[in-house]
């Protein structure tokens, strides 16, 4: 980042901080006034003394650790199932037009229909959640490998196979590095489903996870706890945003430089 960026991005910082604050300052202001009601609404100084309850018994790290364990799992497993499917598909065109149309079908389906399946074929356990954000994470990183395998030059495949190249060749000096970056661009995707198919997993049945602390607090109308779990779950996921935006950086600028 130059010298002139720096100032600007810190300023956007700070308006953006600003913004949060006031937010924050407003809502413990009308809760104060009873403007609103901090039992059906929750107040931030309720959300504090909650926050500090769970973190000193150490039931928000537990929970944390949790839908992140089931979060990593099924993104790490969708991403190379699902990519390595999608490669595939290019190896037989045939078998490629067979597969599309069910792929497209499974993508449109709330996935959260399958949830009762998957409460009786896993459990209700950690199996469950990695199974539903797998079939989240393994359709797209398919669709999108499958996608970069039609961008793959023709020109360039027909020179191949004029000097000889065969289609094991093909698919190792041309398909897979060509598709890379394609895989490489669905990896900040895919962990937003995956986080997603985790959480939902633990709303519909579960004893652990953030999403469960949201479930639990709900359903006692604890406000407050519902506020501490929501705001760890978008800390953990603006984490793993920056984390995977990070690696799909470096992987790409280090193909780039090659």
């Amino acid at each position: 980042m130059t010298n002139a960026r720096r100032p600007r991005a810190l300023q956007v910082a700070l308006v953006q901080a600003a913004i949060v604050i006031a937010i924050v300052v407003a809502w413990q202001f009308c809760a104060n006034q009873r403007w609103i009601n901090p039992f059906f609404y929750g107040e931030p100084l309720g959300v504090l003394q909650v926050g500090a309850k769970v973190i000193g018994n150490g039931s928000l790290l537990r929970n944390l650790a949790i839908t992140l364990a089931e979060t990593l799992v099924a993104f790490v497993v969708g991403m190379v199932v699902g990519s390595a499917a999608g490669l595939l598909l290019w190896w037989s065109p045939f078998w490629a037009r067979v597969v599309d149309p069910f792929l497209a079908l499974f993508n449109a389906l709330p996935k959260i229909a399958l949830a009762p399946m998957f409460v009786i074929w896993f459990g209700v356990g950690f199996g469950m959640k990695v199974a539903l954000a797998f079939s989240l994470v393994s359709v797209i990183a398919c669709m999108v490998a499958y996608d970069g395998t039609k961008q793959i030059d023709r020109d360039l495949r027909r020179m191949m196979e004029t000097l000889g190249a065969s289609k094991r060749q093909q698919f190792a000096k041309l398909v897979l590095p060509s598709c890379l970056p394609w895989i490489f661009s669905a990896l900040r995707m895919c962990i937003g489903f995956a986080l997603l198919g985790a959480v939902v997993g633990e709303f519909i049945s579960s004893t652990e996870g953030l999403g469960f602390l949201i479930a639990s607090g709900s359903s006692v109308y604890d406000l407050n706890l519902v506020w501490v779990a929501l705001t760890t779950l978008l800390v953990l996921s603006a984490l793993l945003q920056f984390v995977v935006g990070r690696l799909e950086n470096r992987l790409l600028s280090h193909r780039r430089t090659h």
